[in-house]
């Protein structure tokens, strides 16, 4: 049976693909069919699972929009958030891999750079107020509409972190530096990550690589100082 991790990142039409290479390159090879075909087999059982995950986007937009007046937004925000529900057919997920090749999913919906904004305050009142697993779920829609946000994955990594769910922070933090090569945070955390799974030598092989990639930048801190408590560790 295929082990489809992160079932939260599998309704982002732009990650589909990419779990299913990644899984094609973690199955044994087949004499019987190609990497393509077998590619092709497991985005298609992928996608079946979307029934489910189109409830579980219904559930994290009905947390956002109980939580949002506390926050004091402003109703046309509120409106524009809840005219989502009258556009579900564009999750059906050969309408959503045509519209995603004209527009981004957020432009499709309708939804402003500050009604995004809004729905993220939310996801930050929970992680401030240690609620992590409301956190998740109130990032699933916004994981939906914005799979190239890499804010988005990096929060879902710290969710899954304070969870103790270290296998889904791994995923959602290196989603986010796929999404945003340019921001290393999520390799940062990654190698938190690893830490807390008492795998230093994991750790220090990403910080190493961050090491030589950012040289003397010391806008994330002393990486070198973590590289050389890792180091010590791994001795």
């Amino acid at each position: 049976m295929i082990d489809y991790k992160h079932a939260e990142s599998l309704l982002c039409n732009n990650f589909i693909r990419m779990e299913a290479k990644r899984l094609v390159t973690e199955t044994p090879p087949s004499q019987l069919i190609t990497d393509q075909v077998k590619e092709e087999k497991i985005y298609q059982e992928i996608v079946k699972i979307l029934d489910e995950n189109i409830l579980l986007a219904a559930e994290s937009l009905q947390v956002i929009v109980e939580k949002l007046p506390e926050l004091d937004c402003p109703p046309p925000v509120l409106k524009e958030i809840w005219s989502i529900q009258a556009k579900q057919e564009l999750l059906d997920p050969k309408v959503l891999e045509q519209e995603l090749s004209k527009d981004s999913f957020a432009e499709i919906l309708g939804l402003s750079q500050t009604t995004l904004d809004w729905m993220y305050q939310v996801v930050d009142y929970f992680l401030l107020k240690n609620e992590p697993q409301k956190a998740v779920q109130s990032l699933f829609i916004l994981n939906l509409i914005c799979p190239e946000n890499g804010l988005y994955w990096l929060a879902l990594g710290h969710a899954y972190f304070h969870l103790q769910q270290y296998d889904k922070a791994l995923e959602a933090y290196q989603k986010s530096f796929a999404a945003d090569p340019e921001d290393p945070r999520g390799l940062i955390w990654m190698a938190h990550t690893y830490e807390a799974l008492n795998l230093p030598s994991n750790a220090l092989g990403i910080v190493n690589e961050l090491v030589d990639l950012l040289g003397d930048d010391d806008a994330l801190g002393d990486l070198r100082g973590y590289q050389r408590n890792l180091q010590g560790v791994r001795k």
